[in-house]
């Protein structure tokens, strides 16, 4: 009489299960009648603003006489850090880097010397590093003062800044893991409704891997250049029944 029971209860769960899962969406939940229980995966996502940019202004001269060419960069170097300085930046967030020299006489893979080429580039760089990402996207709309000015920008390579969270595991991943987690909930109890149950405690969670994006794009690649990110999480818990 038991096992007549116990098999009564299973077949009717499992066709609760069925009709559910017609409104709820193939693959978002499993019930295992077998230990009553439920798993369901709970969808999270987030868009935010990035709080660190980090960007890279380089210039170069190039030319046979390079005392010239030294005295020019070191002018290049003294307008980029005063045009930085009027964008407002504070000194803190701004570092010079060392000046890069490329001799084409000494480069094995550089061939030989013609007349109409020049044999020295120099290129010098400033690193700014601010969490005023607003400032760094403004100053970057300012760049053809340099350029007006005689500057040389060197735009190899990304020179455009990138931006990132540094607040992500202290503030973001807690916040998105609690949205993942009513939404499973959330879930569960839809699904346990039809079935005519109720959930019970949390028996188990799997995080899942959490995505960073550009806030306009469908997938991570690029997303270091975009300020606002979107966070996305799909994790996966099961839940008791009773």
């Amino acid at each position: 009489m038991r096992f007549l029971s116990t098999l009564i209860l299973s077949l009717s769960l499992l066709a609760g299960l069925y009709l559910a899962g017609q409104q709820i969406g193939e693959g978002t939940a499993r019930f295992r009648a077998d230990n009553r229980s439920l798993t369901v995966k709970g969808l999270a996502e987030q868009e935010v603003k990035a709080d660190l940019a980090t960007w890279n202004i380089a210039f170069r001269r190039a030319g046979n006489d390079y005392p010239e060419l030294q005295a020019q960069i070191k002018a290049d170097k003294e307008a980029v850090q005063a045009f930085l300085t009027k964008q407002g930046f504070a000194a803190a967030e701004v570092q010079a880097q060392p000046m890069r020299t490329v001799d084409k006489l000494t480069n094995e893979y550089g061939g030989g010397q013609g007349e109409d080429r020049a044999r020295y580039i120099l290129t010098g760089k400033y690193t700014v590093k601010s969490k005023n990402v607003d400032l760094v996207a403004s100053a970057l709309g300012h760049l053809d003062e340099l350029q007006a000015g005689g500057i040389l920008l060197d735009t190899e390579g990304n020179a455009n800044p990138s931006y990132a969270l540094t607040n992500f595991n202290q503030e973001l991943r807690p916040l998105l893991l609690d949205h993942a987690t009513a939404n499973a909930k959330a879930t569960a109890e839809q699904m346990a409704k039809k079935l005519g149950v109720k959930v019970g405690k949390l028996r188990s969670a799997n995080q899942g891997v959490i995505q960073i994006f550009g806030a306009e794009q469908d997938n991570e690649y690029g997303g270091e250049g975009s300020m606002q990110k979107k966070l996305r999480v799909v994790s996966t818990f099961e839940f008791d029944l009773k």
